[in-house]
């Protein structure tokens, strides 16, 4: 299938109100270019599909977008609108045999619910593209898979984990589920979420705990098409152009999905040593995609916060309040306990009264080299526990006494509203 450039093109300029004439100009064609490839009567080069689109791009066009928005408000009841992402362009009819067997769940035609989906995992290849398709599942079988135990399991053995344990019982139960249906709907899993799955299958931690952190990774659905009967009941709709500025962003965003997601399982897997160890402080705080996790002291706009970096992690007593003067009243009061509270504390903290910002903090940090990489994080995550507690071991003594010399100087400081 060939890109719907014609209409395409027409759309791109409508949108931005511009004649033939204007947009040729812009984009640095002749007239008469726009002309005929608006009336389909040549094929635009590389070069021209390349301007056009990336020229959308820039113009916060989302063209893909849009007719994904578009397709799904048309499509007709019981149609599933669904994405795949395409290295290189699909040549000749889709066929399931031509799919890699240790995906995770074996050979198929691999698609998602969402444009975003297809694209987070092709925007690196230079010639792809991702293809639209409406899907009517009537007259097939189908299996559902949901983060449990079954699912981790499956896509441990289709990805060679358990292939010696084949001939299990269990596992042989298993794979026969997997094949025995024309299509299957279940989770995406990709790298960083079979790691998890893989510490599970190893011993190294429980069924709970894996789909804990997998459900901190979500990264959504993925159809999975088993049989050729499924492929046939799949129209394919329209093949979409990425320009290479949507591929930057794509690959700019993707990163912030992974930091997103790297934050949040390292969060999940922390909280859960916290709780072990029933340190309270942290029991009603969800896991955050955020580089910080704060906790509240008992005193409005001051709280604890545990940071975590790819180069440092920190432990600190945050004074947020919008009032400048009530964060350095407050700091200089506790300052005014430096040793007492650094005795309970153990070692010397950093005082650090943030000259020309709103607020002020005490903090103890740790650099660290490839705060990423979870072979660290057990180290890393230690340090924090150890360093929070013993934090709020030092400075909880103190907060019913800030909390009284506050309102004692409220008549003096205002605060601002």
């Amino acid at each position: 299938m060939e890109y719907n450039f014609k209409e395409d093109l027409k759309s791109i300029r409508e949108i931005l109100g511009l004649t033939q004439s204007q947009i040729a100009e812009k984009i640095g064609v002749e007239q008469i270019t726009i002309s005929r490839n608006e009336m389909g009567k040549t094929t635009p080069s590389d070069k021209l599909l390349e301007y056009v689109y990336e020229f959308a791009f820039k113009n916060n066009i989302k063209l893909n977008r849009l007719k994904e928005m578009f397709y799904i408000e048309h499509m007709d009841k019981n149609h599933k609108l669904l994405f795949h992402g395409a290295k290189s362009r699909i040549e000749g009819k889709l066929d399931i045999h031509k799919s890699r067997t240790n995906n995770d769940l074996g050979q198929g035609f691999y698609t998602g619910e969402r444009y975003e989906q297809a694209i987070s995992f092709i925007s690196g290849f230079e010639k792809s593209s991702v293809y639209i398709f409406d899907f009517k599942e009537e007259g097939l079988k189908g299996k559902k898979y949901n983060v449990n135990q079954e699912w981790m399991m499956t896509i441990a053995y289709y990805r060679g984990v358990l292939e010696e344990y084949e001939n299990h019982p269990i596992i042989k139960k298993l794979i026969e589920k997997s094949c025995d249906c024309d299509y299957i709907i279940a989770p995406i899993a990709d790298n960083r979420m079979f790691q998890i799955i893989n510490s599970f299958i190893m011993g190294e931690i429980t069924d709970e705990q894996c789909k804990h952190c997998l459900a901190a990774t979500n990264l959504g659905y993925q159809y999975v098409f088993k049989s050729d009967k499924a492929i046939k009941s799949l129209k394919m709709l329209e093949r979409c152009y990425i320009s290479e500025k949507e591929k930057e962003e794509q690959t700019s965003t993707g990163e912030n999905i992974k930091r997103h997601a790297i934050r949040k399982k390292f969060w999940t897997e922390l909280l859960q040593k916290l709780q072990e160890k029933n340190f309270p402080l942290y029991s009603n705080v969800s896991p955050s995609i955020d580089h910080w996790l704060a906790a509240g002291s008992g005193i409005s706009g001051m709280h604890y916060s545990l940071i975590f970096g790819n180069k440092l992690i920190r432990v600190e007593f945050y004074f947020t309040r919008v009032n400048a003067l009530i964060n350095s009243f407050a700091f200089q009061w506790m300052l005014e306990r430096k040793d007492t509270i650094e005795q309970a504390f153990g070692q010397s903290l950093e005082w650090q009264p943030l000259e020309g910002k709103k607020a002020c903090r005490i903090q103890c940090e740790k650099a660290i080299t490839q705060g990423f990489s979870e072979e660290n994080w057990q180290e890393m995550q230690n340090w924090l526990c150890e360093h929070i507690i013993k934090l709020e071991k030092a400075i909880h003594p103190h907060i019913a006494g800030l909390k009284n010399a506050l309102q004692s100087q409220r008549h003096e400081i205002e605060e601002d509203n």
